[in-house]
C-alpha cells in the first residue's frame, strides 16, 4: 500500500513537471522569437550574409509555431497521470526542435574570420542554454537534450577551427554546459523534493477528509443504530412496565400482588441497565451534548434525593442532604446531567449499603468573579471498596469483583458515565474508601453564577395531579395503545386512539381535544409531519398542546420533535407521575423561552 502510494505521488510529480515545462515553453519560445528578431536586425548590415540570417529567422519562427502547436494540443487534451508518458515524449520532441533552431546559429551565423561575430554567437548560444535551464529544468530529459544539442555543436566547431580564441571559447562553452547540467540537477532535486512535500500534504489532507467523512458516517450509523436499539428495547419495556402498573392498580391477592410487584421491579431494573448501556453508547458515539441554562441548585438536589428516598426506606437506611449557608441559589450549567451524576452515585451508595445511611453534601471550594466551583459528595456506610479493585472502578463494564456483581448486579457502567459527564463539564471526580466501613464518592464542577430567576419545576418527590382531559392518543403499536390508554383512562382521562398521523389530523378537524399524545414514528404519516399539519390548521385547533411520545433518547430526535411544533416530549416508558409533572407546567409554545426536554423514562 505504501509503495503504491509512493508510485502515485511520483506520477503526480512527473505530471506536474511536464505541466510546468509546457507553461514555460510558450513563454520561452515567444521570448526567443523576439531575441532572434533583434539579432537578425543587428547582423543585417554586418558581416553575416542576409540569406543565412533569413534562413535562421525562418527556422526560429517555424520552431516557435511548432512548439506553440504542441503546447496548445497539450492544453486541449486535459493531461493527467494516465497519459503523462506520451506528453513527456512530446516534451522531448519539442525541446529537440527548439535546440536545433538555436544550435544552428553556430553554423549559420558564426564567421571564424570575424572575432566580433564569434563572441556574439557564442553569447547567444550560451544564453539560449541558460533560457532552457529556466524553462525546462523541471523535466531533466528535455533539458539535457536541449542543452546538449544547442551548446555542444558550438564547442566542437570552435575546437575544430583550432585558433586560440576559438579553443578558448570552446572550452568556456564546455565548462558552461557542465555548469548548466549541475544547476539543472540541483534545481530538479529541489523541485521534486518540494513537489513531493506538496503532494504528500495534499494526499494527507485528502486522507484526513476521507477519514473525517468516514468518521461522520460511522457516527451517523452509530446514532441510527442507537436510535433503533432504543426504540426496539424500550418499546416492549413500556408494555411490561405499563401493564404491570395497570395490574397493580386492580384488586389482587397478596401472592399475586407479590408476583406482579416482583415482575415490575425486575422491569425497572432492566430499564436501568438499558439506560446505562444507551447512555454509554451515546457518549462513545460522540453524541453527548451539554446544555447551558439557568437553574436553582438546592431544589435540584432536594428533588434528586427525594426521588431515591423510597429505595432507601426499603432498606431502612437514612438518606440526608447537607447544604452550606453560602451555597449560591442560582447557577448556569447543565442541570439534567448534574442530576444524572447525583442519581448514579446516590443509587450506588444505597445499593452497596446494608445498614446506616447515605448523606449527600454540597460545598463551595472556589468562588471567583462570575464563577463558582462546587464539590458534591455522596457518603455512605456501606461495604467500601477493596484496595485490589480500586483501579477498576472507572473502567467500562467492570466492578470490584465477580462476587459483587453476583450479589448486587449492575453493568459496571454507572461510574464510567459519571466520569465522562464530569469530564465533559470541566470537572474532576474521585473517591475515598475504607473497606468495610464506607465510601465517599465526590466530584467537582465549575458553574457560572446566574442572576435571572429560573423557571421552577416541582421536586421529584412531590405528587402532581391534573384535572381529567380529553386526550387524542396517536400511536400505531397495539401494545402501546393498551398501556398508555389504560394508564390515562385509569387516571380519569377521556382517551381517543388513532394509529397514524393522517387520522390524527382528520380527527382534530372533526372534534376538539385538550391534548394530543403523538408518537414520533408511524406508518402513512409520522408524528413530525402530523404535528406540522396540525399547526397549520385554521382556528384554535392549531394551538392544541402536543406531547411527543418516543422511545428514542437521542437529543437530535427530541429536538426534531420540538422543531416540528410539539410542546414537549415524553420518552417511553413513562409513569403517570412523569406525565402529570410535564402536564402541570406545560405552556403554549408562544410563551416558551427555553424548550425543556425530559427523559422521563429514567425515572419511571
Amino acid at each position: 500500500m505504501v509503495a503504491k502510494a509512493a508510485s502515485g505521488i511520483d506520477d503526480e510529480i512527473l505530471a506536474e513537471s511536464i505541466r510546468i515545462l509546457y507553461i514555460n515553453t510558450r513563454r520561452a519560445s515567444l521570448g526567443g522569437l523576439v531575441v532572434a528578431t533583434v539579432v537578425t536586425i543587428f547582423f543585417w548590415h554586418r558581416s553575416v550574409p542576409r540569406i543565412d540570417l533569413a534562413i535562421w529567422l525562418a527556422m526560429v519562427m517555424a520552431g516557435t509555431a511548432i512548439r506553440h502547436y504542441v503546447v496548445a494540443a497539450y492544453n486541449a487534451a486535459t493531461p493527467s497521470a494516465a497519459n503523462v508518458d506520451f506528453w513527456a515524449k512530446m516534451a522531448v520532441v519539442e525541446s529537440i526542435i527548439g535546440a536545433v533552431v538555436w544550435g544552428s546559429a553556430s553554423f549559420l551565423l558564426l564567421r571564424p574570420e570575424i572575432m566580433e561575430t564569434e563572441i556574439l554567437v557564442t553569447v547567444i548560444v550560451l544564453m539560449s542554454g541558460t533560457a532552457g535551464l529556466l524553462s525546462m529544468a523541471s523535466f531533466l530529459p528535455a533539458f539535457f537534450t536541449y542543452a546538449t544539442i544547442v551548446v555542444l555543436p558550438m564547442c566542437l566547431r570552435m575546437a575544430w577551427l583550432g585558433g586560440p580564441h576559438e579553443m578558448l571559447m570552446g572550452l568556456i562553452g564546455s565548462i558552461y554546459l557542465v555548469l548548466l547540467f549541475s544547476m539543472a540537477l540541483n534545481y530538479n532535486r529541489t523541485f521534486i523534493a518540494s513537489g513531493r512535500l506538496m503532494m504528500e500534504k495534499n494526499h494527507l489532507a485528502l486522507d484526513l477528509e476521507l477519514a473525517r467523512a468516514a468518521a461522520e458516517a460511522g457516527s451517523r450509523a452509530k446514532s441510527e443504530f442507537l436510535a433503533t436499539m432504543s426504540h426496539e428495547i424500550r418499546t416492549p419495556l413500556n408494555g411490561v412496565l405499563g401493564m404491570t402498573s395497570l395490574v397493580l392498580q386492580t384488586p389482587l391477592s397478596p401472592v399475586k400482588r407479590q408476583y406482579i410487584e416482583t415482575a415490575h421491579e425486575s422491569g425497572q431494573a432492566l430499564l436501568a441497565i438499558v439506560n446505562d448501556i444507551l447512555d454509554f453508547a451515546k457518549i462513545e458515539a460522540g453524541r453527548l451534548e451539554l446544555e447551558l441554562i439557568d437553574f436553582a441548585l438546592r431544589p435540584l438536589i432536594m428533588g434528586t434525593v427525594a426521588s431515591m428516598s423510597a429505595r432507601a426506606e426499603e432498606k431502612k437506611l437514612t438518606l440526608t442532604t447537607c447544604f452550606p449557608q453560602d451555597l449560591p441559589p442560582l447557577l448556569r450549567g447543565d442541570p439534567a446531567h448534574l442530576r444524572q451524576i447525583l442519581l448514579n452515585l446516590t443509587g450506588n451508595a444505597i445499593k452497596f449499603t446494608e445498614t446506616g445511611g447515605v448523606t449527600v453534601t454540597t460545598e463551595v471550594v472556589a468562588l471567583d468573579e462570575g464563577t463558582v466551583t462546587l464539590r458534591f459528595a455522596v457518603i455512605d456506610t456501606g461495604i467500601g471498596v477493596p484496595k485490589a479493585s480500586r483501579g477498576k472502578l472507572f473502567q467500562s463494564f467492570t466492578q470490584g469483583d465477580l462476587s459483587i456483581t453476583r450479589r448486587f448486579g449492575g453493568t459496571g457502567l454507572g461510574l464510567v458515565i459519571c466520569r465522562r459527564l464530569v469530564d465533559a463539564m470541566g470537572g474532576s471526580i474521585g473517591f475515598d474508601s475504607d473497606e468495610g466501613r464506607g465510601s465517599t464518592f465526590w466530584f467537582k464542577i465549575p458553574f457560572a453564577l446566574s442572576l435571572p430567576v429560573p423557571v421552577t419545576v416541582p421536586p421529584e418527590g412531590d405528587v402532581v395531579t391534573v384535572a381529567p382531559r380529553r386526550i387524542l392518543l396517536v400511536e400505531d403499536m397495539v401494545i402501546n395503545q393498551k398501556v398508555v390508554g389504560g394508564l390515562l383512562e385509569h387516571a380519569g382521562h377521556e382517551v381517543t386512539i388513532v394509529d397514524n398521523g393522517a387520522a390524527a389530523v382528520e380527527r382534530l378537524r372533526q372534534s376538539g381535544f385538550d391534548l394530543v399524545l403523538m408518537d414520533m414514528y408511524m406508518p402513512k404519516m409520522d408524528g413530525l409531519e402530523a404535528t406540522r399539519r396540525i399547526r397549520s390548521l385554521p382556528g384554535a385547533v392549531a394551538k392544541v398542546p402536543i406531547l411527543g411520545l418516543t422511545a428514542s433518547i437521542l437529543k437530535d430526535d427530541l429536538a426534531r420533535c420540538r422543531e416540528a411544533g410539539m410542546n414537549d416530549v415524553l420518552a417511553k416508558p413513562f409513569s403517570m407521575d412523569d406525565f402529570n409533572a410535564v402536564l402541570a407546567h406545560l405552556k403554549p409554545r408562544e410563551e416558551e423561552e427555553v424548550a425543556p426536554v425530559l427523559d422521563t423514562a429514567r425515572f419511571a
